[in-house]
């Protein structure tokens, strides 16, 4: 009789729970189809149905989950922000990311700045409200009377004028605007989507804009092997140069990559419009007298217009051109640069607005001096 009336007395106390638990889980079935109304109703009265203090034990369960849930909604937030940033994120998008994410333990610092020249140095010679770095073996005066002269660049109508090509086209950047790199990650890709080759599709897209013909060559020259990236990239543009005689500008569009001390990444970064814009840097190489470059004051005339220009539009944009011992590919023909679009710290959108910004006024450059 004893173990009777136990086993009824642990039937009426479990039935009660039994029940508010089978209700509470058809009601969760339901809902996927029904909505979270009848949901709500069905916890509801579940609830009551429990017995006393249950009520207090489901809420102190349900905790760890909430807790669960919002950690899962963070990492959430994190993928999406990525797949949406692997395409061409607004600014508005890097700024929520970089609000939203908190740097993890493998994150290495950023610094973001302008670059800005230096008037008090001899290196430095302004003209024309631009910049240039003087660090060849050539006098700054010498150097200034080369850049007061216009390029010429010969045109044939309805025929290419303008080959963009990349020697290292795997450069890459950042693809969101968090503050902090991911240490030891990669800063070059093969998708053409997210490297040098994106950069360059929107500087032709403004020349074609402006009627400029334009030769888009997306050949990746520095993979699977870097070394020799220069040698493989010379052979394209002379392929390329021999069925269009009638390209006039070369341009090899590169990324630059800027460390600190410590690991620190440098960003060259210019707000331009209230966008952010990757700083943009020309190099204008000189032959010192041991390189086989004679036709480096063409170039230079030609970087100096186009530096002036940049600096009329878009005031800041770009770091000083670097004028120095450096030849590159820019001896295969008059007219060619070879131009830095800000660097591994920088996000792609900058470095693509940054391109859509040269490309502007580069059309002017051209069309100004066509002869």
């Amino acid at each position: 009789m004893k173990i009777k009336k136990v086993l009824l007395s642990l039937k009426k106390a479990v039935m009660p729970l039994a029940l508010c638990f089978t209700v509470l889980i058809v009601s969760l079935s339901l809902s996927e189809n029904l909505g979270g109304f009848f949901y709500k109703v069905t916890l509801f009265s579940s609830v009551v149905a429990m017995p006393q203090g249950a009520p207090a034990l489901f809420s102190q369960n349900k905790e760890p989950e909430k807790q669960k849930e919002t950690s899962s909604q963070t990492v959430s937030k994190e993928e999406v922000v990525q797949t949406q940033n692997t395409e061409t994120p607004s600014l508005s998008q890097n700024n929520q990311s970089q609000i939203a994410v908190t740097p993890p333990e493998n994150a290495g610092k950023i610094s973001e700045y302008a670059i800005k020249s230096s008037e008090t140095s001899t290196k430095i010679i302004k003209y024309s409200g631009a910049y240039f770095s003087n660090t060849s073996n050539k006098s700054n005066s010498d150097i200034l009377k080369v850049l007061k002269q216009s390029p010429k660049i010969p045109y044939t109508e309805g025929k290419p004028q303008v080959l963009i090509y990349h020697t290292h086209t795997t450069e890459s950047y950042e693809l969101n605007d968090l503050g902090y790199y991911i240490k030891g990650s990669s800063s070059r890709t093969t998708n053409e989507k997210e490297n040098m080759v994106r950069v360059g599709e929107e500087i032709a897209k403004k020349l074609k804009e402006a009627g400029i013909e334009v030769i888009h060559d997306k050949t990746v020259h520095d993979y699977p092997s870097y070394n020799g990236a220069y040698q493989r990239s010379a052979q394209t543009v002379n392929n390329i140069l021999k069925k269009y005689p009638s390209i006039s500008i070369t341009l090899d569009i590169h990324r630059d990559a800027i460390e600190q001390s410590g690991g620190v990444r440098v960003k060259p970064t210019a707000v331009i419009n209230g966008k952010k814009a990757a700083q943009i840097m020309i190099i204008g190489g000189v032959d010192d007298g041991t390189m086989d470059y004679k036709n480096w004051k063409e170039n230079l005339k030609f970087a100096s217009s186009l530096q002036v220009q940049l600096q009329k539009d878009y005031n800041g944009l770009t770091r000083a051109v670097m004028v120095c011992h450096r030849r590159y590919n820019m001896h295969l023909t008059d007219n060619s640069l070879l131009i830095e679009m800000g660097g591994h710290a920088n996000t792609l959108d900058e470095a693509v607005y940054s391109g859509e910004l040269l490309g502007t006024s580069l059309s002017k450059v051209i069309l100004q001096n066509r002869g």
